[in-house]
This record gives C-alpha cells, structure tokens and sequence, in this order.
C-alpha cells in the first residue's frame, strides 16, 4: 500500500474533513485552486444568470469600461480568448444591447468595441453581484485574511519579477487557452 493510499480523507487545519478527496490531492496547492476555482465560477455564472450574462461577458464589459473604446481583438488578447471565440462572444453582448461593434476608423478591416448605457448598467449591476457571491465564497476569512489571499494571489500571477507571466491575463491567446474560451 503506498502513502497515498493510507488516508483516503484529508483532514483541514479545523480538523474537518473534505468529503472523500484523499490527503494527497489536498495536500496540493494547484489541486486547491483549481477546485476553488471551479467553485468561484460555477457561483459566478449562477448569480449572473438572471442578469443574462456569463463570466466571460462580465470580462468583456469590464475591459471596455476600464479601457474605453477598444480593438476586438486586443480585448480578446487581454481575456485569452481566441478570434473565433471572441465573434460568438461579441455577438451574443451585441445582441443583447450591451456593446456596439463599429469599424476602427484606422483599420476598416478591424472592429472596435464601444461599451453602451445598458453594457454600463449591466456591469454596475454584475459588480453587485459577483461582490455578494465572492463574500459569500469568502465567508470562511476574515477580512485581513481576505485581503492577504488577494495580495498572494496576484503576487503569483504576476510571477517573481513582478510582471505577469506567460499564462498571466494580458497574455495573448494559447492553444491551452484557445480550447477554453469561457475562461
């Protein structure tokens, strides 16, 4: 029998136990986050549901009203979301009255991106909600704890130089990336 297979249930620093997970994938910190972030966005989707809007949309909206106008294919590069992708995804927030596409008037070939009042209305209301699922997910923390996972967290994706890493946001679309577009 190897170690692995010794204790089938891992036990948390509370002495609780993760129903049936063995000890050793617990013990891994990329099995955690993965499954915590399968978590997070699963309760995303679900609060952003009646709002007709899905994580990557919320993404879109956020990029636009942070950058403003914007190429279509450079808020797809900074999502990692592949050109394909992006189309489906720019059809679906055009449809719903959220973005606007229109033509670059530097490249006619090139869309630009342009966030409208309900896209604006949409994301105040998205923010209000992914707040109250995030506390909701995060209700184990304290607030200093909160804010030390948050400060670690972005410690990591930006690597130890301090800028972001290759599978970092702003990095273009990889064929890892191509294959998930939601995310």
């Amino acid at each position: 029998m190897t170690d692995h297979a010794e204790e089938t249930e891992g036990t948390g620093e509370d002495g609780g136990r993760a129903a049936g997970v063995p000890a050793a994938l617990l013990g891994r910190t990329g099995f955690l986050l993965s499954s915590l972030g399968r978590r997070f966005r699963a309760a995303t989707e679900h609060a952003l549901a009646p709002l007709g809007i899905t994580p990557v949309h919320y993404g879109v909206l956020s990029v636009l009203a942070a950058r403003g106008p914007a190429a279509q294919a450079a808020v797809g590069q900074t999502l990692r979301i592949d050109k394909s992708s992006m189309v489906v995804i720019m059809d679906q927030l055009e449809q719903r009255g959220l973005v606007e596409r229109q033509r670059n008037p530097r490249n006619r070939r090139a869309y630009e991106l342009i966030l409208t009042a309900a896209g604006t209305q949409a994301l105040r209301d998205a923010d209000r909600i992914i707040a109250a699922s995030e506390e909701a997910g995060l209700a184990a923390l304290d607030q200093a704890e909160r804010d030390q996972l948050h400060r670690l967290l972005l410690r990591l994706l930006r690597g130890p130089d301090g800028r972001e890493q290759a599978e970092g946001i702003d990095a273009p679309a990889t064929s890892r990336s191509r294959r998930n577009p939601a995310g």
